[in-house]
């Protein structure tokens, strides 16, 4: 039995504290040691540079050798800061207590700024790429000349002039063109040119690209008859793109992952010959060895002592008698450890010769229970705990049983469910459930409980979908809101739905994304002619984009939106199905769904249509610990057909600080209001557990 155990969520506190030593002694690990002359970095950032290289080798006296080292790191560090002239002289000295203290003594020289870099002779690379092969240079100009390109500094500030970091990139200059063709090229060192007062450098460049080569032919020999259409189809692929050595071993990989798709998991390819002419017209010749081609005698499962092999089989892409196939091999290996039943997996060929072999699927299964217990908190909802327990492996079937209930001051909620991970042995997943959920809003209680059952695919690693219906008993009680059209509002109900939902999602992370997006759709349908007492058409939209700006920075953006109309003999939407917006993933300068249309005693009504927009723009800080400036704004309408008004949209600023756990981060944000009505409070404090968005 796994135990996930308990996971404390803790906002911890920092404090920084900065010193800076004009002076160094001893202690630290290294004998005793003074730097004079240094200016432009403190005297114990040279001292922290000398123990780094010399610190494992001494103990209480100095060496000669580990001097000369020391003098050597600062120099380089120097060098590495735009001071090319930099240099370090040590000698030794006795103090009067007779203890040998070596000292360095810098000399700095003039700091060098990288003026501009010109490139000659580089007249098949754009502007994007030479920016990308430069990147410590701000901005890249390209001159008139098309065999030249000029690399200029903004007003805001030069790079320094680093010898070793323009040759290292020179080299990856030459890369390149080699990478794209360019056989001969030659990259000449940088040439600096310094001014009179030696405190800037224009570099230059050279560069003969030679002809590129292009690849115009591919010929494949020894290959099966029968295999030629898809290997052909793998070579012409390639044929016009830019040729080097690393293409050929790239075509050589695709050639034997083609052949081993077709049944020859031994199948080798090498090049034979290359023959290129002046213009730079390249054809490769392949000698292709396939091998013996095999088929699966048989599927041998070891390891599973719970699984059942029917399971473990249903999860496998090959039958007996099929040819082997590399893609269904990988296929298979992917199926078998996204079940989550294995920790390990293994699926491969017995090893040997002939042209039957067995498949051998090895597996190490995983815990078959899971226990868990998850603490949380939420501005409204206050302390909240989840408390649940997962069999993941029921019978050996691969299915599983999940009970989970969440308790709160507020709120609770309990869910029985039973998953099947290939529903009738297809990729759908399918869920059904048993549900209970009560909540208590500002204006009322509501109450819910149910049934429902949801079949889900994930078409690609980013598209995904979930077809479900739900069968659920809803009511209200406690209703404090008066009125003359409240009483409407006010009705228990048997809903019977069924609803729509596509995903698709590329962010880099589920708790705290900083590239991709997310899209989601949700459309329900509920009417009389499927059991429903209440008719309804619901539609859920929510788009979030997340886009890094600079180290730590992200910009998130965020659009929800939701509209439900009555239909049939429906006339309206009682308050348990209706929208409420404000709180601490909504509009935060507005407590929980506090923000919208209310009685005559300024009771929220909730309404058919919402909005959201959100903008935070979020920054890390110092390990877990980010921070956040965000505006929201928002709205709630009586009525879906007010889908499209921009009237009654109210608004909220503020800041806020995250820490991020495994579970997700910590937040604690502080909104304000810009225009309170009566009755509204000027800012709100909202203390929770997961992004607002």
């Amino acid at each position: 039995m796994n135990v996930r155990g308990l996971q404390f969520l803790l906002l911890p506190a920092g404090l920084c504290l900065c010193a800076c030593a004009s002076t160094v002694g001893s202690g630290g690990g290294l004998p005793p040691l003074r730097i004079e002359g240094a200016s432009t970095f403190s005297a114990q950032r040279l001292r922290e540079l000398v123990a780094a290289e010399v610190g494992d080798g001494i103990s209480d006296k100095w060496a000669r050798s580990a001097v000369d080292d020391g003098a050597f790191a600062i120099e380089r560090f120097y060098a590495s800061q735009g001071f090319p002239s930099a240099r370090v002289a040590y000698e030794f000295a006795r103090d009067p207590e007779q203890v040998e203290r070596a000292i360095f003594n810098v000399v700095e020289g003039p700091r060098v700024a990288l003026a501009s870099i010109r490139i000659e002779g580089a007249t098949s690379l754009n502007r994007k790429t030479l920016e990308n092969l430069f990147p410590e240079v701000p901005r890249l100009l390209i001159g008139e000349a098309d065999t030249e390109a000029e690399l200029k500094l903004p007003g805001v500030g030069p790079p320094w002039w680093v010898e070793s970091a323009l040759e290292s990139a020179a080299g990856d200059l030459e890369d390149y063109y080699y990478r794209n063709g360019f056989l001969d090229v030659r990259v000449a060192q940088p040439r600096a040119t310094l001014d009179a007062e030696r405190t800037h450098a224009r570099v230059v460049i050279e560069v003969r690209e030679g002809v590129r080569s292009k690849l115009t032919q591919v010929d494949l020999r020894g290959a099966p008859e029968h295999t030629l259409v898809a290997l052909n189809r793998v070579a012409e692929s390639y044929v016009q793109r830019a040729y080097s050595p690393l293409l050929a071993g790239e075509i050589r990989a695709r050639l034997e992952e083609s052949l081993g798709s077709q049944g020859y998991p031994e199948a080798r390819a090498a090049v034979q010959a290359i023959e290129g002419r002046d213009d730079g017209g390249t054809a490769v010749v392949f000698e292709v060895d396939a091998g013996q081609r095999v088929s699966i005698s048989s599927i041998e499962i070891r390891g599973a002592e719970r699984t059942r092999s029917s399971t473990i089989l249903a999860l496998v892409k090959f039958s007996p008698g099929d040819f082997y196939n590399s893609e269904k091999e990988r296929e298979s290996f992917r199926a078998l450890y996204q079940s989550g039943l294995f920790s390990g997996v293994s699926v491969s060929l017995e090893s040997g010769a002939g042209a039957e072999r067995a498949l051998v699927v090895e597996v190490s299964e995983a815990p078959w229970a899971e226990l868990f217990v998850e603490p949380g908190y939420g501005s409204y909802e206050r302390f909240r705990i989840g408390l649940g327990g997962r069999h993941n492996n029921l019978f050996g079937t691969g299915r599983s049983v999940e009970l989970e209930t969440t308790l709160s001051e507020l709120a609770q909620s309990g869910r029985l469910s039973v998953i099947n991970p290939r529903f009738f042995g297809s990729d759908v997943r399918s869920t059904t459930s048993l549900f209970a959920n009560r909540r208590e809003e500002p204006s009322f209680t509501s109450r819910e409980t149910g049934v429902g059952w949801n079949l889900s695919r994930r078409f690609t690693r980013r598209l995904s979908a979930t077809l479900g219906y739900a069968f659920r008993s809803t009511s209200v009680t406690g209703v404090t809101l008066v009125g003359p059209a409240v009483q409407a509002l006010i009705d228990a109900v048997e809903i019977s739905s069924i609803s729509l939902t596509p995903v698709y999602d590329t962010r880099d992370s589920v708790f705290a994304p900083s590239s991709g997006s997310v899209t989601r759709v949700t459309l329900e349908f509920a009417d009389s002619t499927i059991g429903s007492e209440l008719g309804f058409v619901r539609l859920r939209l929510g788009h979030s984009t997340y886009s890094p700006l600079w180290s730590g920075g992200v910009l998130a953006l965020s659009w929800r939106a939701g509209s439900i109309t009555p239909i049939g003999s429906s006339d309206s939407i009682p308050l348990q199905e209706r929208f409420f917006n404000g709180g601490e993933n909504t509009v935060r300068s507005f407590r929980e769904d506090r923000l919208g249309p209310t009685d005559v005693f300024g009771n929220h009504l909730g309404g058919e249509t919402f909005h959201v927009f959100s903008l935070e723009l979020r920054q890390k800080l110092t390990g877990n610990l980010d921070c956040a400036l965000f505006v929201d704004t928002g709205n709630v309408q009586l009525k879906a057909s007010e889908f499209f008004d921009t009237e009654d949209f109210r608004s909220a600023y503020g800041a806020g600080l995250r820490y991020v756990l495994p579970i997700g981060p910590i937040r604690l944000d502080y909104g304000i209001n810009p225009d309170p009505d009566t009755g509204e409070s000027r800012a709100v404090l909202h203390f929770t557990v997961g992004m607002a968005f």
